[in-house]
């Protein structure tokens, strides 16, 4: 029973006694993804040009994949990445060197804001299985509007010592090291960096600037800078597509070249044309209009328009991708976007563009055991690639995973594509909630933008719950003696008047009941449910802490409790409940119910200052574990992890333990009663750490190579000793056994 991101308040140090604790040598842990199946944007695919060289993919949060053909599944390549630099996760761009199957850059950077830091440029040697660094002063929108387009990244296709990046707010950039150091190109044209090329969304008011860097492979010679590359710059009205004959040292606009649309993204085909495509917005974004278009240099930079269906009347959309098969002229994909009407298609030609036909429309589909999708059409195609090895496959991404097919020509005999859901391993969701019950499934989740699941099997897709959806289950509860009682609250986007956030369950999450009523406020919130499943307690967002004792059908205020409190259950005793008051550092505790609240214990420390970033959600988090009465864990932003037997009436701080932004509770170790403990922060160093004897001493459960970025919503298995699970930001679910 947890929860967590308590409100933020400051207020002044209080003391507390220290218990005697150590961190003892590192437990190895084997680390896998709880099954789900996609659920996020894919930004990007691209296989290597050296036939079985490789297949990568970026995705806007979740960090960038390598595709494992013997094992048929997606590894990650930044799982290494810790916590203080989790805005990494976010890939801006990527590129592959095409004389060297092992060189990978990747452009990380989750948010273009200062809260979050600059982005840095990664880069490898061993296809990505590690990455040195360089540091950059730019921010980058692996998550913004217009990283749908691409790539800003490039490498010199004869010369891999040399690099451009399109920034979104700081023109072009240039290195000559392999990535190692870079510099501002001075000569690229302002309008890469003046106000059109921004974008308001509900966010910020984001940068886009240059979207894309191509390099025509025609010009140059091995060994020696490509002469001839071209960036496009997300802007419309004006000439947005510019040229460099000289290695990048000057640059000119393209003459004859559309402006009535923004390029997105663009590529040179085996014919030696460049071809671009266009959508009236940025990509992702609700595109009215669109067209894909063809520059012939080597004919007088000729423009000749190849768009397979023109947007118009109720078909608004847009243009988002392309792909060429390099061994057959004429022969590519191009994707639409935002094409509500009819469906969203990935359209193929074999001749240039002079005809086409879509690969989407009558396919067949294999969703390979993800039952949620079953709903979900192909959508936020901003991605597609062929396989230079192999012309009958292909693979798009949509927003919520992968698809792949490897009989793509049968179109061309006029037959049905098979396209099949290939996210194996690829686990893009951002989870909001865990809960491990005591008995039932393992685990339940809530996912944001996609509800949740009841996961009664680890590798397997299971069903998203059933009953009211909402879009994201935010906090889920059971009742410690009674744990087949459920409950949960959500948000629902684009809420209508009479619509309940929040739902229960009596079989163990099997199926779900909306409550009949909700408390004053924003709805979602945290929740939270007595011992015996008679008492819930719902702290909404923007409100107060209501209890109803009717299941739902009624709520009354919690007496005592500032607006947005959180509040936990004990335990153990069905009548106590526990609050952190931020505004007096004071834990605060109701024995009839939750009905009425008063002040125990000393005070405590204050919550420490924002760290920045993804850090900046948390300020402290209470958590109770199963079956014992009285015993309440604290952890505080900026300060330790403080521990009760009491309820409440005397804390202990656990010693060597320092921002603990993350902790929960799992089944005993052998011969044990009390539950394990496991905690994600510092306890000497940063990291994640199981305690089997209440924090006495600590065992680092994780490593180098496996970080997960930031790290929350840590819980143990409420049954099985040593299984531990936590979200990430992007990375999905995560859980861990000891490999001993």
């Amino acid at each position: 029973m947890k929860h967590f991101l308590l409100p933020l308040a400051l207020f002044g140090a209080g003391l507390a006694l220290a218990e005697a604790g150590t961190t003892s040598a590192s437990v190895p842990y084997r680390w896998d993804g709880v099954a789900i199946g996609g659920g996020g944007l894919i930004t990007g695919i691209e296989f290597h040009p050296q036939p079985g060289a490789g297949l990568f993919v970026r995705t806007d949060v979740g960090g960038a994949y390598r595709w494992d053909e013997a094992g048929g599944r997606w590894v990650s390549l930044t799982d290494w990445i810790n916590w203080k630099d989790a805005n990494l996760m976010g890939i801006e761009s990527f590129a592959l060197d095409p004389r060297d199957p092992q060189r990978l850059f990747l452009a990380a950077g989750t948010y273009n804001h200062p809260a979050f830091g600059h982005g840095a440029m990664l880069r490898s040697t061993d296809a990505g299985r590690t990455f040195a660094r360089a540091s950059i002063p730019l921010g980058m929108g692996g998550n913004e509007i217009g990283r749908g387009g691409g790539e800003r990244l490039a490498v010199d296709p004869h010369d891999g010592r040399i690099l451009f990046f399109g920034s979104r707010d700081a023109g072009l950039w240039r290195s000559a090291d392999g990535g190692q150091s870079w510099q501002r190109v001075e000569t690229f044209p302002a309008v890469a960096t003046a106000p059109g090329t921004r974008w308001r969304n509900e966010w910020l008011d984001q940068a886009i600037g240059i979207g894309f860097v191509a390099f025509d492979p025609a010009s140059g010679g091995d060994g020696q800078p490509t002469q001839a590359l071209y960036a496009g710059v997300s802007i419309a009205g004006t000439q947005n597509l510019f040229r460099s004959t000289d290695a990048g040292a000057t640059w000119q606009p393209v003459p004859g070249q559309p402006t009535t649309l923004r390029p997105t993204r663009a590529s040179f085909g085996p014919d030696g044309a460049l071809y671009v495509v266009y959508g009236s917005d940025p990509c992702p974004n609700v595109m009215t209009d669109g067209a894909v278009w063809k520059l012939e240099p080597g004919v007088g930079d000729r423009w000749t328009d190849i768009t397979p269906i023109k947007p118009g009347g109720t078909m608004q959309f847009g243009y988002s991708a392309i792909a060429f098969d390099p061994a057959h002229r004429g022969t590519m994909l191009v994707t639409t976007w935002n094409k509500w009407a009819g469906g969203d298609e990935v359209y193929r030609t074999t001749d240039g563009g002079k005809t086409w036909h879509p690969t989407l429309t009558g396919a067949e589909w294999d969703k390979a055991g993800v039952p949620w999708i079953d709903t979900m059409k192909p959508h936020w195609i901003c991605a597609v690639a062929l396989d230079p090895a192999n012309p009958d496959r292909a693979l798009f991404g949509t927003g919520y995973g992968v698809w792949e097919t490897r009989n793509l020509t049968a179109v061309d005999r006029g037959e049905r594509v098979k396209w099949t859901f290939s996210n194996r391993g690829l686990e893009e969701t951002v989870p909001l909630a865990l809960l491990s019950p005591p008995q039932g499934a393992p685990l339940l989740s809530g996912v944001g933008d996609i509800d949740g699941f009841r996961h009664d099997d680890l590798a397997v897709s299971p069903l998203q719950h059933v009953g009211p959806r909402f879009t994201g289950t935010d906090s889920l509860a059971c009742a410690a003696a009674k744990p087949e009682f459920v409950v949960r609250t959500g948000h629902i986007r684009n809420h209508q008047a009479g619509q309940i956030r929040g739902a229960f369950s009596e079989d163990g999450g099997n199926t779900w009941a909306a409550f009949v009523a909700e408390p004053p406020g924003e709805g979602d919130g945290r929740i939270t449910v007595s011992v015996d499943g008679a008492t819930i307690i719902w702290t909404p967002r923007a409100g107060s802490a209501h209890w109803s004792r009717n299941r739902g059908a009624t709520w009354t205020p919690c007496a005592g409790l500032a607006a947005g409190t959180v509040v936990m259950a004990d335990g153990a005793n069905p009548k106590r409940f526990y609050a952190f008051d931020a505004a007096t550092s004071r834990l605060r505790v109701s024995e009839d119910g939750g009905a009425t609240f008063t002040p125990r214990g000393k005070k405590l420390p204050a919550i420490g200052p924002a760290p920045g970033g993804f850090a900046d959600g948390f300020t402290a988090e209470l958590v109770t574990p199963y079956g014992h009465d009285g015993e309440v864990w604290l952890s505080i932003r900026g300060s330790a992890l403080f521990r009760s037997t009491n309820a409440g009436k005397s804390f202990r701080a656990v010693a060597s333990t320092k921002d603990i932004h993350s902790f929960g509770f799992g089944a005993p170790a052998p011969g044990r009663t009390n539950p394990a403990v496991y905690a994600a922060g510092v306890i000497g160093v940063d990291g994640l750490f199981r305690s089997i004897d209440d924090g006495a001493t600590w065992q680092r459960i994780d490593d180098d190579a496996h970080r997960f970025a930031w790290i929350y919503a840590v819980t143990g298995d409420a049954r099985v000793f040593g299984r531990v699970y936590f979200a990430t930001v992007g990375r999905g679910i995560i859980y861990g056994v000891p490999a001993e």
